[in-house]
């Protein structure tokens, strides 16, 4: 059983402040748990990847790969999260905001492109591009389309990756990966659903 509440719990200061402008305050102690756990779990994946199958990459290369796995993993969690949920789509929180939050992470778009795909600006502009239509399509229409809809371009890019920007195998994760956690777990609207006597971490 579970309760929707959209209320709120005061932020808290300092370091647990932090983590509640990511994980969303009040988030659960199960929550953060996942939100830690599954990412660490790709992170080491990917480290061990890294060794085994590409032993030239630098060490800085080989870090940038985990900061990306881990950020890629836990984004999805979390945005995915009930708490985030809330959080994210609080009063205030509206078409600017969010596509802010897109926009932000044509960075990693960059990153990926210049480090792991040999200066590929195609891929830059092509994939930057299709996150920010996406984003704007999404949340365009009305709410109870935007989830379906997310999930058709979500789709829709992995398309394109495959049969148009063609990623190298050792980074073909980054481009679905990051259309899930901003087209699928983030934009969506949805209920934050709440545990009957929770407890917050």
């Amino acid at each position: 059983m579970a309760l929707i509440d959209w209320t709120l719990p005061p932020q808290r200061r300092g370091v647990l402040g932090l983590l509640d402008k990511i994980t969303g305050p009040g988030a659960t102690g199960v929550e953060v748990a996942l939100q830690l756990l599954l990412p660490l779990i790709a992170t080491l994946v990917a480290y061990r990847y890294a060794q085994e199958m590409m032993p030239a990459w630098p060490w800085w290369k080989i870090a940038l790969f985990c900061v990306l796995a881990f950020d890629m993993m836990g984004g999805i969690v979390t945005n995915a999260t009930s708490s985030a949920k809330r959080w994210y789509h609080r009063d205030g929180q509206g078409k600017k905001q969010h596509l802010s939050f897109i926009a932000v992470h044509t960075i990693h778009v960059a990153l990926v492109a210049l480090i792991f795909r040999d200066f590929d600006a195609a891929y830059f502009a092509g994939f930057s591009g299709y996150l920010i239509v996406s984003a704007l399509i999404t949340l365009s229409v009305p709410l109870y389309l935007r989830r379906p809809l997310a999930l058709f371009l979500c789709a829709t890019g992995f398309l394109l990756e495959i049969y148009s920007w063609g990623a190298p195998v050792e980074i073909a994760w980054f481009t679905p990966l990051l259309l899930i956690k901003l087209l699928a777990a983030h934009l969506p609207r949805e209920e934050p659903y709440r545990p009957l006597g929770r407890s917050s971490l």
